[in-house]
């Protein structure tokens, strides 16, 4: 393997012991290769291992031969990807992780699922909500066409299947899009209507188009670029075996991520335990931070339709206050 800061390190691990006896395991994944469903398998098989649990383990699968390019390849979609620009980095962001209880969760789903036969996604209703108050906090023009790029796991949408041990990099980007005046005036339920078309648009025909725009590309240069403003990506772990992983000493007591790499990003993940919360990790700029927590938090624990108008007033109050 080549030295500590060659680009093509696929993995990297750190053990950390503390005086109190507890452990600390870092994770550093290459995403080029693996995800967050590749990712845990792993650490799963490893923990297995390390206990002697042998009966346990399940071998991933490592054929990439399904998410091959067609020949000739064929995009037939308006892909999220296209802007591959380089551009600056925001250095004044901040990152803060919040808290919604299993009865929170409960009640933003009930309001999202009103009278609907075919049901909301947690995860939609809750991607909704950061969606709605990221537009009112980051002061969008009415008319800006808003964005919410949403990573979504192809291993159940592809023809065939891909079994859940298949060990790659199997996400692409969805994106959701509308107005901001739509997304600020319309109830939850609308706006989480809008984040549930998206993900449901992710099937085989899209999924291809993506593989096959990454091979037309492939010999482009590829930026890391910065989300611009009307633009946030939340990305879910959710339901993913955070704390499944024993390596002899019991369940993990805390699941986190230890740095988010750029601005504008969300990660929605589990609680420990049994009690069925969630937690966010919010990454946006200070400014837009502190308006944001002041409206996401007004709008959850409001739960009912008159929430947008109470939120308008909100923005208004904290437009005036907070220097942007």
């Amino acid at each position: 393997m080549a030295g500590s800061e060659s680009p093509f390190l696929l993995h990297m691990i750190q053990a950390t012991y503390l005086k109190c006896g507890g452990v600390v395991l870092g994770f550093a994944v290459n995403h080029i290769i693996t995800d967050a469903q590749s990712s845990f398998h792993f650490i799963q098989t490893w923990a297995s291992i390390t206990r002697g649990d042998l009966s346990s383990i399940v071998p991933p699968l490592f054929d990439q031969t399904p998410l091959r390019a067609r020949s000739p390849p064929i995009v037939k979609f308006d892909l999220p990807y296209k802007n591959n620009a380089a551009s600056s980095t925001t250095t004044d962001i901040t990152t803060t992780k919040l808290r919604l209880s299993k009865e929170q969760v409960s009640s933003l789903k009930s309001r999202c699922n009103r009278g609907k036969v075919t049901k909301i996604s947690t995860f939609c209703c809750v991607a909704s909500l950061i969606w709605k108050c990221y537009c009112y906090a980051q002061n969008l023009a009415p008319d800006t066409t808003a964005h919410l790029t949403i990573p979504v796991n192809i291993r159940n949408r592809l023809q065939p299947q891909l079994p859940k041990t298949h060990f790659s990099n199997a996400m692409v980007r969805a994106s959701a899009q509308s107005k901001v005046s739509k997304i600020t005036s319309s109830p939850l339920q609308v706006v989480a209507e809008i984040v549930q078309t998206a993900v449901d648009s992710v099937n085989d025909e899209y999924v291809r188009s993506v593989i096959d725009y990454f091979e037309i590309i492939r010999n482009e240069p590829v930026y890391r670029k910065e989300v611009p403003e009307s633009e946030l990506l939340v990305n879910s772990i959710s339901g993913m075996p955070l704390y499944d992983a024993d390596f002899g000493w019991g369940s993990p007591q805390v699941v986190s991520r230890w740095r988010v790499n750029g601005n504008r990003i969300v990660y929605i993940s589990n609680e420990p335990g049994e009690n069925g919360g969630i937690e966010l990790v919010v990454t946006i700029d200070s400014a837009t931070m502190h308006r944001f927590l002041k409206m996401f938090y007004e709008d959850l624990n409001a739960g009912n339709e008159n929430s947008s108008s109470r939120m308008e007033a909100s923005r208004k109050t904290q437009v005036g206050q907070c220097k942007i």
